[in-house]
């Protein structure tokens, strides 16, 4: 009997998560994490591969503190992004049922640590959608059986609908929420892939319009896209029998094809959720990624020059769920849902710091403002059979 193969693939053109979290606090601090030995993986035109190693350092860190929540009501699944002056909430569901839904969003400003509500919204109440920052407007598209969307303007704070879509992109009722839907802002558009229809379009706020783009041919079952600079990648994983477990693909879209490049081994771990990477954020020159699939995972690097993949020093927090921000530098830093650490990524020297954080506050919704990192969450784990959500809300300056 064949066993379930979970392939992780990454193409060239970061889904809500959802995990368990633990009470408020602001204590911290660091512990040194042990050297280990990095390993580099060159994969050549004929499929073959070569390997050298490094070791990994530390860096410092520093405290995070609660800030007030806000005016909102507590939620999940909404959404929050960074406009340079303020983190905007918006959207959610009050518990995991999606009974109660919200179309009302709020602004922090970090500066003068104070919230102000937005304008009413001409969308419907929705969670798990699309939200990304522009330079100008927040556009809000889809979510759970919802195919429109909205741009918000923060300087006028007031709303104008989107075109319609020529694609349905939206995550629907009886679908996976996880990984469902993948976007991202390339500086001119955003893109949208609906994973398990492989449908995929782009958005030009510009001109109001949508154009539909090519398939990605993997099959996926849940994914990511993650900006680098220069081109979108997507993270995707599928289910196969095969009896070697998990693999990491890459491909890159030129010319309207996909090109197949390099892959990895990533991981054996036979859940879905733990297949794909938690991590994938752009560190500079190169993608980091890692599995939540505990000892079996493996924290791996993609450089796009080259196509070269990095077995790295394994990221140190917790192997549940999580995710990863990049900040700055080049420097990315993890949190884990399950328990009290996070860690901080310098490409430079290929180490991760370990952070231990005193009644570690949760880190599900967060955004890098510049020079710290904001959070508004809810702290209830999902899966307790429709529980309310409770907010954390924190801020974290990282020093260097």
């Amino acid at each position: 009997m064949g066993v379930t193969r979970r392939v992780l693939s990454l193409l060239v053109l970061g889904a809500s998560l959802n995990g368990c979290g633990a009470t408020e606090g602001t204590g911290v601090s660091t512990t040194e994490v042990n050297p280990p030995v990095s390993i580099t993986t060159n994969t050549t035109e004929n499929g073959s591969s070569t390997t050298s190693t490094s070791t990994s350092t530390t860096l410092q860190s520093s405290e995070s503190d609660p800030i007030d929540v806000g005016p909102l009501s507590p939620r999940g699944g909404h959404s929050v992004v960074w406009t340079g002056a303020e983190m905007i909430v918006w959207g959610g569901e009050a518990d995991e049922t999606g009974t109660t839904v919200y179309s009302d969003g709020a602004g922090y400003d970090p500066e003068e640590d104070a919230w102000r509500p937005l304008a009413p919204s001409p969308l419907s109440g929705r969670r798990y959608h699309v939200a990304v920052w522009t330079g100008e407007e927040m556009l809000i598209f889809g979510g759970v059986n919802e195919r429109d969307g909205a741009a918000y303007r923060p300087d006028t704070d007031s709303w104008e609908p989107l075109a319609a879509s020529p694609v349905p992109l939206g995550p629907s009722a009886g679908a996976p929420i996880e990984g469902v839907t993948g976007w991202v802002w390339t500086g001119t558009e955003m893109i949208v892939w609906h994973v398990p229809t492989d449908l995929v379009a782009s958005y030009n706020p510009d001109t109001d319009q949508w154009r539909e783009l090519p398939a990605t041919g993997l099959g996926a079952d849940n994914g990511v896209l993650r900006w680098s600079r220069e081109a979108v990648y997507a993270f995707g994983a599928t289910i196969e029998t095969y009896p070697e477990g998990n693999e990491l693909l890459v491909a890159r879209l030129g010319d309207g094809r996909w090109e197949s490049l390099a892959s990895t081994e990533f991981s054996t771990e036979t859940n879905i959720n733990a297949a794909i990477p938690k991590l994938t954020a752009w560190a500079g020159d190169r993608f980091v990624a890692w599995s939540n699939s505990g000892q079996e995972g493996k924290t791996l690097a993609f450089q796009p020059v080259g196509g070269a993949w990095t077995e790295i020093a394994k990221v140190p927090v917790p192997s549940c769920e999580g995710q990863g921000e990049p900040v700055e530098d080049g420097q990315v830093i993890a949190f884990g849902w399950c328990g009290p650490n996070a860690a901080i990524f310098d490409p430079n020297s290929d180490s991760w710091n370990a952070v231990t954080v005193t009644g570690y506050p949760t880190a599900r919704y967060t955004v890098w403002a510049g020079t710290e990192l904001l959070n508004w969450g809810d702290t209830c784990c999902y899966g307790t059979g429709g529980a309310p959500f409770t907010v954390d809300a924190w801020r974290y300056e990282p020093s260097t």
